[in-house]
């Protein structure tokens, strides 16, 4: 016979066993398919390493550099940057940074010139308010910093949000190395940002990762598998089915999505399905005058089909973001993350044709479908864009003018 010593015991060592593998297993799925960026990443110092997580496909590390928090974003995505690097810095305004030789497409914010004539002939700029950015231009080791962000394997360096982010297009080969050097000059901008009129009034808490035992962990896990047995000991797996293809799956706040749709959506627990509350109520006042509805999910026709085949959720996190998804014949082929995005309507086919666009010499994509028209700003003429997708693909076109687009279905 045990006696209640050895039964305590043998508790402990099971719940610290499930704990080593759980971790584990937490380790192998954060990892999965980013087998080659392990050996950089393990360079780094941990004070960069404090949080690593998976979000939306990417690997997350989350740490202080130099007292700044700093995130580290990977990504193995064709849609995404190889590397997205942010520091947070105090300043209110945005600022763009990026090479003449790249500066085509969408900018935030007016172009202005930083006075030097050596680093306004290589580089555009680009800010909502030019006067406080030029305070940070005036200081020739800022301007030393962002000439060695903006090379070429970057494609841009940003300020916005209070925090300043680089870009790779592809990820470098010495990838500790390079983030590191980054990270260094984004700290120095940082440092003179601090020195600038506004910077006291602007607090950046650094990075700080909750902690959580590893004994804890077990017990969570142990805790799980047991309420999952008494879940599957008195309900019917067959019951359970049937419900769940009733009812769909069920988010956060209520809502639901159809069962066959969230199947192929990934990360669902966090979010919580949009609503005409979420978006700006001038353009939902113009759904409404034109006899739409702000009604989600959307059904739409993809291009060259006859059927609404195409189906376009729009999801809300707790910090005021939106995730736009969209589904063609049940296959997910657009996943995307705003920070500002003002209303989503149905463009239906027959509309296309009578939008002018701003980018009139390309005209290859075929409009023989609904488009999605995303408006960020519906008051700027150009402040919108419409996506078309098809069986497996997802075109953008820009629109000269919002205003002119028939909504009326």
């Amino acid at each position: 016979m045990w006696d209640s010593l050895s039964v305590s015991i043998l508790i402990v060592c099971l719940v610290a066993l499930v704990g080593i593998i759980s971790n584990a297993a937490l380790r192998s799925r954060t990892w999965a398919g980013y087998g080659n960026a392990l050996p950089g990443v393990a360079l780094l110092p941990r004070r960069l390493r404090q949080s690593v997580t998976r979000e939306y496909g990417d690997v997350v590390l989350r740490g202080n550099h130099r007292g700044w928090p700093a995130v580290i974003r990977l990504s193995e995505s064709d849609f995404k940057p190889a590397l997205h690097i942010t520091l947070g810095v105090p300043l209110n305004c945005t600022l763009e940074v990026v090479s003449r030789t790249a500066a085509t497409g969408e900018h935030v914010g007016v172009a202005f010139r930083s006075g030097n004539v050596r680093f306004d002939q290589t580089f555009a700029l680009f800010s909502n308010n030019p006067e406080d950015a030029r305070g940070l231009l005036l200081n020739d080791a800022s301007l030393g910093a962002l000439q060695k962000l903006c090379v070429s394997s970057r494609s841009a360096v940003r300020f916005e949000k209070r925090q300043v982010e680089v870009t790779y297009r592809t990820a470098p080969e010495d990838l500790a190395g390079e983030v590191l050097l980054s990270l260094d000059a984004m700290a120095s901008l940082a440092r003179h940002c601090s020195e600038l009129p506004d910077a006291p009034r602007i607090r950046i808490a650094p990075f700080r990762a909750e902690r959580t035992s590893l004994l804890v962990k077990a017990a969570i896990a142990i805790g799980a598998v047991v309420a999952i047995a008494a879940m599957l000991a008195f309900r019917s797996p067959a019951q359970d089915e049937t419900k769940t293809a009733a009812r769909g799956h069920v988010l956060s706040d209520g809502s639901l999505i159809d069962s066959h749709d969230a199947s192929v959506i990934p990360y669902l627990d966090r979010w919580q399905l949009a609503t005409e509350a979420d978006f700006n109520p001038d353009f939902a006042a113009r759904l409404r005058y034109a006899g739409a509805d702000f009604r989600l999910p959307l059904r739409l026709r993809p291009m060259g089909s006859d059927t609404e085949a195409e189906t376009v959720y729009v999801l809300k996190a707790t910090d005021g973001s939106k995730r736009l998804l969209i589904i063609v014949n049940g296959k997910l082929v657009y996943d995307s993350r705003y920070q500002e995005l003002e209303g989503v309507a149905r463009v239906s086919r027959p509309n296309l044709g009578s939008i002018k666009w701003a980018d009139d010499t390309n005209n290859a994509d075929p409009l023989n479908g609904d488009g999605l028209l995303l408006v960020f700003d519906p008051h700027d003429p150009e402040g919108a864009r419409v996506l078309l997708a098809g069986p497996d693909y997802i075109h953008a076109r820009t629109v000269a003018d919002q205003n002119s687009v028939i909504l009326a279905y």
